[in-house]
């Protein structure tokens, strides 16, 4: 493997620490979240219309979407970044299949700088966490009928 360059590092996000990179990445996924918040029903209040329950769904099968594909943007260029031997696709891949909870795919011939292992495995960690508040994300409203149902109160 070549050495990088002083032009080629000025790409690579080595310049934040891994305190910044994960603090921008929460920012991120509170805005995404404040944007799109939906406020539920209380317990005292009637069941909301299936129309409203259908719509809640297909809002929140979309933020998860959205999310989703926020946080395989950032596995594609952190792949891409830190592992110049990454095609775009390569990348793609790789991103991926950490995301779905497969693993990496790393050729054996590809040496991985340190850099590339740090990103890794905070992406590694970060996907578990995304993949699960997606699921959340989606399940939300069904739980929320179906509990919201079990408690009406009765006047």
């Amino acid at each position: 493997m070549t050495e990088l360059t002083q032009a080629d590092r000025q790409f690579l996000p080595v310049a934040c620490s891994s305190h910044q990179i994960i603090h921008y990445i929460h920012i991120g996924i509170i805005l995404l979240l404040l944007f799109f918040y939906m406020a539920y029903e209380h317990k005292s209040q009637p069941l909301a219309s299936k129309r409203v329950f259908f719509t809640r769904i297909w809002k929140n099968l979309f933020v998860a979407t959205l999310f989703l594909a926020f946080c395989l943007l950032i596995g594609i260029l952190g792949n891409k970044w830190t592992i110049p031997e990454f095609s775009w696709y390569d990348s793609l891949l790789n991103a991926s299949m950490i995301l779905s909870g497969m693993g990496p795919m790393v050729a054996p011939e590809i040496h991985m700088s340190n850099i590339a292992k740090v990103f890794a495995s905070m992406y590694a960690i970060f996907s578990g966490v995304a993949f699960i508040s997606a699921i959340g994300m989606i399940i939300t409203p069904v739980a929320h009928r179906l509990f919201h149902k079990l408690n009406i109160e009765e006047k």
